[in-house]
């Protein structure tokens, strides 16, 4: 009998495991931008740590181009779940590029389409130019 309870502590203890643990479903970047209002190439202007809840930054960009969706925004806003046991959102450095893909965009505050849908441009790769050549933007 012990051995049999012993078997099956074995067997069953992982599947528990993966009954209780959160799975995020990855979704495929074409659904993305889909399912996305807005699809925004930025850099990174600012990064705070959210006072009231230290897993969360309060993160700053630059438009630098909107590639789908309309808006006059010049900037944004967006909150960033980045540490913690949900941290599931890239945590983000000032001058980084990024494309982020947006549900929501109002009043300079945008809103994630899914967890982590920000794709992180490595800055060693790319300047970031806007149509104005005497305001590019630099990475630091």
């Amino acid at each position: 009998m012990r051995r049999q309870m012993a078997a099956l502590m074995v067997f069953a203890l992982p599947m528990l495991h993966s009954a209780i643990a959160s799975d995020i479903m990855i979704m495929p970047i074409d659904e993305l931008q889909a399912r996305s209002q807005f699809v925004i190439l930025g850099t990174v202007t600012s990064v705070k740590t959210w006072a009231d809840d230290k897993q969360f930054d309060i993160v700053e960009a630059k438009v630098a181009a909107v590639l789908k969706g309309k808006t006059d925004a010049k900037e944004f806003k967006i909150s960033l779940r980045c540490r913690g046991h949900k941290g599931f959102d890239p945590a983000m450095k000032k001058g980084q590029h990024a494309v982020f893909f947006l549900n929501g965009l109002r009043k300079g505050e945008g809103t994630l389409t899914h967890f982590g849908s920000i794709a992180v441009i490595p800055n060693a790769n790319f300047r970031l130019r806007t149509p104005n050549k005497a305001d590019a933007v630099r990475s630091e």
